[in-house]
């Protein structure tokens, strides 16, 4: 399970407008999708947040390599007046693990916190 929180919304907001956030969503949305296989599920928490539930991931760092390089490629193309930047948490959880969904997002979104601390 991946939580995924976007960088600097609030900033866009305030300094380019809702409208301009409001594509950053839609961006970042569409990113996480085009990193995503087809049978991954992919849900807007609210906001800024998404939460990603990649099935059968036997290596979840390689989602993580393609979503950066995906964010790499769109923020190479330059069409938007702002970078779009991901703080992401990981956490696998499945049969096994014997929590909830619940608790498996939970645990997903201390882990992005724990990453954006890092990063800022």
């Amino acid at each position: 399970m991946i939580y995924a929180d976007i960088d600097g919304l609030k900033q866009v907001n305030d300094t380019l407008g809702h409208m301009t956030g409001d594509q950053m969503i839609r961006d970042a949305a569409s990113m996480l999708r085009a990193s995503l296989r087809e049978t991954d599920v992919l849900a807007r928490m609210g906001g800024d947040e998404f939460v990603a539930y990649a099935l059968d991931e036997a290596e979840p760092h390689a989602l993580l390599s393609r979503l950066q390089q995906t964010l790499d490629a769109f923020n190479h193309l330059r069409q938007r007046p702002y970078q779009l930047s991901l703080s992401l948490g990981i956490v696998s959880c499945g049969p096994a693990a014997n929590v909830t969904l619940n608790d498996c997002i939970q645990q997903a979104d201390l882990a992005m916190y724990e990453h954006k601390r890092r990063l800022h």
